[in-house]
């Protein structure tokens, strides 16, 4: 048996059913000494298979973050985050008035997310520390598929959630 058609029969069966076309982290903690602390990432990839082929494409779908600053097109937007470019990304500012911090892919058909990576920032206060992966079929209501807490703070390195 085709061991990525393998994979694939699992990740159906996994959390969403047959997917979700809206996926995003809700991180809940930052690693700055402040609870509201900012975030910084790069090259966020939402995997369908853990160790497979980023599923998300800037051609495809639009990121969101619940953070109105920066502006859409700067270096720091949440866009940034999967444009595949490392020397951009998306950054959520310091301040608990900003509300929650999340960033968001929809993608063209639904998807089974079971594995996610991106870079963390060169500056150990703006990782992310605990978050919760959610999915959704219509981008409003949110369902936890898996959470993380405690995730290293690796100056500038690769971070790695999978389904459990």
């Amino acid at each position: 048996m085709d061991v990525d058609f393998l994979f694939q029969l699992i990740a159906a069966n996994q959390g969403g059913g047959g997917g979700s076309r809206y996926w995003r982290i809700l991180v809940t903690a930052s690693s700055g000494n402040d609870p509201f602390w900012g975030v910084r990432l790069s090259e966020m990839s939402f995997k369908g298979t853990p160790g497979g082929a980023d599923l998300t494409s800037p051609a495809e779908a639009v990121a969101r973050s619940s953070a109105s600053l920066p502006a859409a097109g700067s270096t720091t937007s949440s866009d940034k985050a999967f444009d595949d470019n490392p020397g951009t990304y998306w950054i959520f500012p310091n301040g608990n008035d900003l509300g929650p911090r999340w960033l968001s892919w929809e993608f063209a058909s639904a998807q089974v997310i079971n594995e996610l990576t991106w870079v963390n920032d060169t500056n150990a206060l703006y990782h992310i520390q605990d978050m919760v992966v959610q999915s959704s079929p219509d981008g409003s209501t949110w369902t936890d598929e898996w959470s993380e807490a405690g995730l290293p703070a690796t100056n500038g390195g690769t971070i790695t959630t999978t389904r459990p």
